[in-house]
């Protein structure tokens, strides 16, 4: 059986990683290794209704094409083989330049958690731009262990604020980001977990725009060293709280997440550039999501970063 991954925010890329019709016939592709027609896939997945009006969609978003009748599926298709393939060239990666690595990264002085957030950020921004739309991995006991990680990038902007929080795919539906709350605020895929119940009950349907502008003006303020008394109700900045957005200090409202810092930013790129340019060197083609998600195991493993499946830092506008 294969797993399908992606880091499409779009909701039809997010609905499909949830639909078993999807993955079913994703998986029959990749058993016949070939372009298959209409006929076969109805013939091999009887129960399934309305195929060909889901065949009609899949195509039209780019995860199925069609040529003289006959479909192929799209993405990179990863076999266990190839996975434990990419492992290993990462591992000896990574450890050629660990000693370099602890030394660049510590000298940087930052929190781990802030540390965590810096390298999750930094392999995204070197990993994902040539990245396939949909990945499909044999799924092994490995990968559902590296899939807790947080991978999965999804950005809120403000007129002076741009959150960005990487979440687990696994641990999407827990709404342990804004950007998971406003998502399912509107498509309600997941709105059982904890965190969303308590921000609904708190924040309700809020205007999502009139909450980013209300809370740019308020972080500014916290961001400065300026007292912001957590002891006057406000439900917005006691939704950051239910967030480890925001944390209180002697009745003060104080920063939890980190504030990402240009410098630093740059800097974290360079001391994993030489890494991925050694896995890249070794590898006959580039595999995106799963390289992600094996060069992050390998950062927690050495921990240099959190076991957090959740990591959100901001970008503020300077006055």
């Amino acid at each position: 059986m294969y797993k399908m991954l992606t880091l499409e925010t779009e909701p039809a890329f997010r609905q499909l990683m949830q639909d078993e019709m999807y993955i079913r016939v994703a998986n029959f592709f990749i058993s016949q290794k070939s372009d298959v027609t209409l006929r076969e896939i109805k013939r091999n997945l009887p129960d399934q209704k309305n195929i060909e009006r889901k065949m009609e969609s899949w195509i039209d978003m780019g995860v199925v094409s069609r040529c003289n009748g006959r479909y192929q599926l799209n993405g990179e298709i990863l076999s266990k083989d190839e996975q434990n393939h990419i492992q290993n060239i990462c591992d000896e990666s990574f450890n050629h330049y660990l000693s370099d690595l602890r030394k660049s990264i510590f000298s940087l002085n930052v929190s781990m958690k802030d540390q965590s957030f810096y390298l999750t950020h930094a392999l995204f921004n070197l990993l994902s731009k040539q990245m396939a739309k949909l990945s499909y991995i044999e799924d092994v006991e490995s990968l559902n262990d590296i899939t807790h990680l947080p991978f999965y990038l999804q950005k809120l902007s403000g007129i002076k604020t741009t959150f960005m929080s990487y979440e687990s795919l696994n641990g999407l539906g827990e709404c342990k980001s804004l950007s998971s709350y406003f998502f399912e605020q509107r498509y309600h895929l997941n709105t059982e977990s904890s965190n969303f119940i308590e921000l609904n009950n708190k924040i309700g349907d809020v205007n999502k725009v009139y909450f980013m502008t209300y809370i740019d003006r308020k972080l500014r303020r916290i961001d400065k060293g300026r007292h912001v008394s957590s002891t006057s109700p406000d439900i917005f900045l006691e939704a950051l709280e239910i967030l480890n957005y925001l944390m209180i200090e002697n009745d003060s409202y104080r920063l939890s997440l980190t504030v990402i810092e240009k410098d630093i930013e740059q800097m974290m790129l360079e001391v994993l550039k030489p890494v991925i340019d050694r896995m890249r060197q070794h590898l006959a083609k580039e595999f995106g999501v799963y390289e992600l998600l094996v060069c992050l195991d390998n950062l927690k493993r050495y921990e240099l970063m959190i076991g957090s499946d959740s990591l959100t830092g901001y970008y503020r506008v300077k006055a």
